[in-house]
């Protein structure tokens, strides 16, 4: 029983730390959303124009599976935002595979 207790603690701390991972990434990638904004006074078409006009050297991934969770992007009416994958959020709803997405506005 406590070895469950124990592989359960640390499966429960490893998706919280790659969600914090995520969110950080978020968060960068925000980061230069606003900056390339404040310069253009518009957000641009997609994320790999930031990598293109040098705000980011690469655009960062998911750190489990980029390709089926990739980082997406959306303008929006009032800005844009951000859906990312969150383990911790698909284990709340139910989920047994996590498949939740939370998003992050720019403004």
């Amino acid at each position: 029983i406590l070895a469950s207790i124990v592989i359960f603690s640390v499966t429960r701390a490893l998706k919280k730390a790659r969600d914090n991972k995520r969110v950080t990434d978020i968060n960068n990638i925000i980061l230069q959303l606003n900056t390339y904004y404040n310069k253009n006074l518009a957000y641009p078409p997609d994320l790999n124009t930031l990598e293109t006009e040098g705000y980011l050297s690469e655009i960062p991934k998911d750190p489990v599976d980029p390709t089926t969770y990739p980082y997406e992007y959306t303008k929006t009416a009032t800005g844009c935002e951000i859906d990312y994958y969150s383990e911790s959020l698909g284990e709340k709803a139910g989920d047994n595979l996590g498949d939740a997405y939370d998003p992050i506005t720019c403004r």
